[in-house]
């Protein structure tokens, strides 16, 4: 935000660090060893200077999109997805 860089940034959040999850599902039964717990990546932008807004549901994608691209300077789209949704394997 220092500069004012038109930057917009979309956060796939979906709580977890999917590929870990699947492994710990696969080896360990869904006994989990990890989680990066609850956190609200729309005030941490904030407490950069960076305004952000969040997704929670698909109704809601097509405003967020709209609203961050019409913003000038730097914004954080914070997109909630099921975490139990699997990562293709093979990766992206």
């Amino acid at each position: 935000s220092e500069n004012n860089i038109d930057v917009k940034i979309f956060l796939i959040n979906n709580g977890v660090l999917s590929t870990i999850k699947q492994h710990e599902d696969a080896k360990f039964g869904g006994k989990y060893h990890f989680s990066l717990g609850k956190k609200d990546f729309v005030e941490i932008s904030k407490g950069l200077e960076v305004p952000g807004i969040r997704v929670e549901d698909k109704g809601e994608m097509k405003k967020g999109v709209k609203e961050i691209l019409d913003s000038s300077g730097p914004m954080l789209l914070d997109i909630l997805v099921n975490p139990n949704e699997k990562v293709p394997s093979g990766g992206i």
